[in-house]
């Protein structure tokens, strides 16, 4: 059916209508001009036109609009005055030509009277409305609840579906769960039951019981125990094969895959239980495995061990996919078991959900109950059905039902290029079903938002493409601009002066700025060959989120300057561009949160838009943390980890403070007994109100970066909290308990828990894509369109046989359904591309490049110039993008520039004068603990040099190294003159590197630097005494030359006490031994063998430690450890020779070497393009600070090392494995 283009004025008011309104056309307008025709033309009454949209929030726009409408136009005809807008001009016109004036006066004052009266409502709230207003029709019960957010009861469905199915399982198939949970685990079941409730009569397949494995797992444990008794007999005999090698490759059997190798081995066969993790690279001890990787014509080692090893493969790789069918089984079994126990739940508890609501009036309508029908039908002549590409089947059915009738006006408005709520529910094949339904097909061709070249720019861009929306129901049809629109950005006279003092070294780029100054879209090359040179495939994905976001908040900071200076202005009245005229669009928050940063590093305020719920926020947490120290105030622990959040200000050198300040602490306490006497009191409030208050909460928040966002949290939980102590009438525990469950639990439904916005009057804007949508700005970047499809264990797709959404769980879904999932995935992808780039009013950023998993993504589509012939497929989408190297697709952007006026394509400027200066390393960007994606193993914890030379699990910070001594103090006035006799011990070590954590070196020996030494020294509870002689001691440490031609005197770029954790994977002594052993000649003599008496557990997580300094001097690294360990009392005991035995005797000698390894790492990470080990790495410098003398030189006192190069890439990797250590510390 061909469409006809939408006069609001002449439409015809019968039957069943599809009006398609692109974005910007003013939809929202129509539907209120209809609903004034309706009301004038037909004599129709609020009660009887029913208009539904799709949430509260559109609900009550579309109410206000719509009465303001009715108003206007009573007003006008009251007045006898013309209406500046050509619809109402229209309609009033032929009302007055009539002479029926005075009966639309009387018509629009009975429906402003009546208007509280009007069906504006939801979907769920149109059928609540049926159900409670037609009870006896509908066969409904008066006293059914509604469930807002049923959540909790599903979760609690999930939660005892995994204590019936996975508790008491073999030991076997519970190893196998924690190393796939995310395949299967609490979490997976509660999103695979949101999956479930947002897809209504959703099929799931296969289905089946799960697989006996018991028989497979008796095999497999057999075959362990078969290969743990050869490798017990024949360890040594296995080595020797897999060393001498001869006619094994070498380069699948060399020292460190070998060394590796056999250590996993070692640790696997060390447990007497069967485990399924078997090393990496087991093959290469199986019988097939070496027949397959000999030197040609040789005979490959035979061993009983290596055939053991074959068939404990084979037994493994059977029991893996006898488990994932288990997994596979378990979940569809869940998915029955959720459908029919959430029933019967909600019928034993009278109450139903939103949804129910649908499912109630869609089976009471198709069961063909008439009074029902007509008793709808007759209260309700015309539907306005708004937001229609984002219905389902279940809602199609009811409006068709009800209103698809020759006597009921209706209409069906939307835009399917903007369905983008598919996670929802929303369902777009319905859309496409109704569009062959329909009476008639009207389109809205006219955009009222962006200016006419923007608008030019996005038509070109879409009309290009044969299939621009992937599915060809799906077609783009060019708007043409409004007479008048918002008002351009203008660029006025002196852009060329600030682009050439912006970018002064950077000529071609200034060029490229001032040519694009003036154009509407923007479009930036991320040039691989300039941004990612190292690498060999395309510039890393999380490195081009990382470069987008900084190029966005350089390219923002600019426009505002620019706007400051009178260069850049918007809209009609030509305002300066300001932040709150920038909005940056996001597919997610961790981008969100990325962009957020970024601007704050360029000064610049921005929010980002609600996103998430408000009780998996990080106040969330600090608040259940400062209530619980409260409620158990006598627990000193408690108390500290309620100080220690950014609510109530302790750092840990505050907290460490309070155990030498006994009136401090007994005022906290003191304080702390007073919040929780006031909660148990009087109530949750009062506790609020007196913490905010004694703890000065708000101003604390404030002063933070991101404050305003904390602060709004913190309110936020207030209220729910206090909301839930009167609704539930908890006390002081219940509440705590309450609170707790809800930070553990899933985001749920409940719109109240929803984040809100903090302050965002002026703010540049950080909004997700799904939530831009009906919004606009006058300045958009969308710069995230290279994110791909991604590819889930489950394919969700659409049956168009049955006309049903399915989700197939299985591990091998059919090509057919696979091609189907990928095909409706990027048709959603795409369209939400064209949301994001019709948010804009008058500019636009994009951003293409060769970026890692950008084959797949909506960038690739509308840049690749991909036309399939056919159906889209995307595979096919990534093979021709694959085709495109980084050269032709500039080439391809080119040409995109010439053919579309108002378009720009050059690099993406960054930040001028950007530098990985010192300083910037350490405070530009902090390091973040990234989310954790991987299950905690047993042997999983955080090691440190300390946990492993004493053979235990790390448990707190390690001191600084020395054993501890009890002080010992001395009378004598001569021995204190002399810093040999300085006490010994942990604390009078601590106390010397807290003074040497804030030193300047260059006033070592002042007075300044003495009465910082009298401080640490009353903080520690040593004597004044000791001032005069810790300060020429430390004279002379920043006097002595270091052995590489200066003294810490003059270095200036210093980083004190740099923490650091790095990966660690599986390590064994055994291993570690063969490491040293092997670079054994060129390290001191003693260290290896001290290393082969390491008895530490196996290990693997991550290593933990303390850098005392790292400091840059004429472009090399150094990293600094301060001994204050006493070895003697005078300087020959603190030669170089008696250092060795030291560093030996407390094997500070391999803490060197993991500092080593995690400076390395540090540098590898932040100056991937700069730093080299054998160039920039000065060396190690241990400095045992009593046998420190300028005059004698670095001869005493100092142990130096610069670890050979290839030491400590084969060091680092037995740490951190070869991944970790091409990334860096992560």
């Amino acid at each position: 059916m061909k469409a006809e283009r939408l006069d609001i004025s002449t439409v015809a008011l019968e039957g069943a209508n599809l009006i398609e309104a692109s974005a910007g056309t003013g939809k929202t307008y129509a539907i209120a001009a209809l609903y004034l025709r309706l009301l004038l033309e037909q004599g129709l009454r609020v009660q009887q036109i029913l208009v539904v949209t799709y949430t509260r929030a559109a609900t009550a726009e579309l109410r206000e609009r719509i009465r303001g409408r009715i108003r206007d136009a009573l007003l006008l005809l009251q007045t006898g005055e013309e209406s500046r807008e050509p619809v109402v001009r229209d309609l009033l016109g032929r009302v007055r030509a009539a002479g029926e004036t005075d009966l639309a006066v009387n018509r629009l004052t009975l429906a402003l009277q009546e208007f509280d009266e009007a069906a504006v409502c939801t979907i769920h709230g149109f059928c609540q409305r049926i159900l409670t207003e037609n009870a006896f029709e509908s066969q409904e019960t008066f006293d059914a609840e509604i469930l807002t957010d049923q959540s909790a009861l599903v979760n609690g469905i999930a939660e005892d579906y995994w204590r019936v199915h996975c508790s008491g399982v073999s030991s076997l198939f519970a190893d196998f769960l924690l190393t796939h949970a995310s395949e299967f685990s609490l979490r997976v079941l509660c999103s695979l039951a949101q999956t479930l409730m947002n897809h209504q009569e959703i099929v799931v397949e296969p289905q089946g019981d799960a697989p006996d494995t018991s028989k497979l797992e008796d095999d497999y444990a057999s075959r362990f125990h078969e290969a743990r008794f050869l490798w017990k007999q024949s360890r040594e005999e296995v080595h020797k094969i897999l060393y001498t090698r001869p006619p094994l490759k070498k380069n699948s059997y060399n020292d460190k895959t070998v060394s590796k190798l056999l250590g996993g081995l070692e640790v696997m066969f060390a447990h007497k239980e069967p485990s399924l993790d078997l090393p990496e690279k087991f093959v290469l001890v199986t019988q097939s495995g070496i027949q397959t990787r000999c030197i040609a014509k040789s005979t490959p080692p035979n061993h009983p061990f290596f055939k053991a090893c074959d068939r404990l493969e084979k037994a493994r790789t059977q029991l893996d996919a006898a488990f994932r069918d288990r997994i596979v089984a378990l979940k569809a079994g869940f998915a029955a078991y959720l459908i029919r126990e959430l029933a019967e739940r909600k019928q034993n508890r009278n109450v139903y959900g939103y949804d129910d609501m649908l499912l109630r009036v869609r089976n009471v309508l198709r069961n063909g109950n008439n009074v029902l029908l007509q008793a709808v039908r007759s209260t309700y002549t015309a539907a306005l059905i708004d937001e229609f590409q984002d219905t389902d089947p279940v809602q199609y059915t009811i409006f068709s039902t009800l209103f698809k009738t020759p006597s009921h006006i209706l209409f069906l408005i939307g835009d399917p290029k903007q369905a983008i709520y598919g996670f929802r529910g929303a369902d777009i094949f319905t859309y496409m079903q109704a569009v062959n339904q329909v009476d008639r097909i009207y389109t809205m061709d006219t955009n009222w938002r962006s200016e006419p070249g923007l608008l030019e720019a996005v038509n070109r861009v879409f009309a290009r493409m044969t299939q621009p929306f992937v599915f060809r129901e799906i077609g783009f049809d060019p708007v043409r601009p409004a007479p008048e629109t918002r008002g351009n950005l203008v660029v006025h006279e002196g852009i060329r002066t600030f682009f050439h003092d912006e970018f002064e070294d950077q000529p071609d780029l200034a060029a490229a700025c001032i040519k694009a100054a003036a154009s509407p879209l923007h479009l930036w090359f991320l040039d691989k060959e300039t941004l990612a040179p190292n690498s060999k495939t395309d510039i890393p994905k999380e490195t081009a989120a990382r470069l987008v976001a900084r190029g966005v908040a350089a390219e923002a900071s600019r426009l505002v300057r620019m706007g400051r200076k009178g260069l850049v202005t918007v809209g009609k009245d030509h305002q300066p561009v300001e932040p709150r005229h920038l909005a940056v669009l996001v597919r997610t928050n961790r981008q969100a949160v990325m962009v957020q940063k970024a601007l704050h590093a360029c000064d610049l305020p921005c929010v980002i838009a609600g996103s998430g719920n408000v009780f998996q926020s990080d106040e969330a947490q600090e608040l259940l943390r400062v209530m619980d120290g409260v409620a158990t105030c006598g627990t000193p622990s408690r108390v500290k980890a309620a100080l220690s959040t950014r609510m109530l200000g302790f750092d840990m050198a505050m907290i460490d403070h309070l155990e030498d300040d006994e009136d401090e602490w007994d005022r906290i306490l003191t304080d702390f007994a007073d919040m929780r006497d006031a909660w148990a009191i009087r109530g949750f409030m009062d506790f609020f109100s007196a913490m905010m208050t004694r703890w000065a909460v708000r101003p604390r928040l404030l002063g933070l970066e991101g404050g305003e966002r904390m602060l709004t949290n913190v309110l936020h939980l207030m209220e729910i909290l206090h909301g839930a102590e009167q609704e539930h009438e908890l006390h002081m525990s219940g509440l705590l308990a309450w609170f707790a469950e809800q930070c553990n639990r899933d985001a749920g439904e409940n719109e109240e828990h929803q984040l809100r916005l903090e302050s965002d009057e002026l703010a540049v804007q950080i909004v997700t894509i799904h939530k831009s949508k009906g919004l606009q700005y006058p300045i958009v970047f969308c710069p995230f369109l290279f994110d791909g499809v991604g590819k889930g264990a489950e394919v969700l797709v659409h049956d168009p046989a049955a006309g049903n959404m399915v989700l197939d769980l299985s591990t091998s879904a059919s090509r057919e359904r696979q091609d189907m999932a990928g095909r409706e995935a990027l048709a959603e992808a795409m369209r939400l591309a064209y949301v994001a780039l019709t948010r804009a009013e008058s500019r636009c950023y994009l951003a293409c490049g060769r970026i890692g998993s950008g084959e797949s993504s909506a960038m690739a589509y509308l840049f690749s110039e991909y036309r399939p012939q056919g159906d889209c497929a995307l595979q096919e989408l990534v093979e021709t993008w694959k085709g495109i190297d980084n050269a032709t697709l500039l080439q391809k952007l080119g040409k995109l520039e010439r053919e579309i006026p108002g378009c720009a394509v050059y690099p993406m400027p960054d930040v001028p004068g950007q530098s990985a200066a010192l300083t910037d390393l350490a405070l530009s960007s902090r390091l973040e603990l990234p989310r954790c994606q991987r299950v905690i193993e047993q042997r999983f914890g955080i090691s440190s040099f300390s946990s492993l030379v004493r053979g235990q699990e790390h448990t707190a910070r390690p001191g600084f190294d020395e054993p501890f001594e009890p002080s010992r103090e001395t009378d004598s006035q001569e021995d204190q003159a002399s810093f040999f006799a300085f006490p010994r011990g942990a604390g009078p070590g601590t106390m010397l590197h807290a003074v040497l954590e804030q030193l300047d070196f260059s006033l070592a020996g002042s007075e300044a630097c003495c009465e910082l030494i009298r401080e640490k020294l009353q903080r520690y509870g040593m004597e004044d005494a000791w001032t005069p002689v810790v300060s020429a001691a430390l004279h002379e440490v920043v006097s002595v030359d270091l052995g590489h031609g200066f003294s810490l005197s003059q270095v200036r770029e210093t980083l004190p006490e740099l923490e650091f954790h790095y990966p660690l994977q599986q390590i064994t002594p055994q291993g570690l031994g063969q490491v040293y052993a092997r670079w054994g000649q060129i390290l001191p003599e003693p260290f290896p063998r001290s290393v082969e008496g390491l008895r530490f557990s196996p290990r693997k997580g991550f290593m933990l430690g303390f850098i005392d300094l790292v400091f840059r001097y004429q472009g090399k690294w150094y990293l600094v450890d301060w001994k204050s360990n006493h070895l003697g009392n005078d300087f020959q005991a603190y030669h170089k020779e008696q250092l060795v035995r030291a560093m030996d005797e407390h094997m500070y000698f391999f803490q060197s070497h993991i500092y080593t390894v995690a400076l390395d790492a540090y540098l590898r990470m932040r100056l991937p393009d700069t730093y080299d080990y054998e160039r920039d790495f000065g060396g190690i410098l241990y400095v045992f600070l009593r046998g420190v003398n300028a005059k004698l030189g670095p001869e005493y006192g100092i142990y130096r090392e610069r670890p050979d190069p290839g030491f400590v890439r084969e060091l680092s990797t037995f740490l951190m494995g070869e991944r970790d250590v091409e990334a860096g510390i992560a």
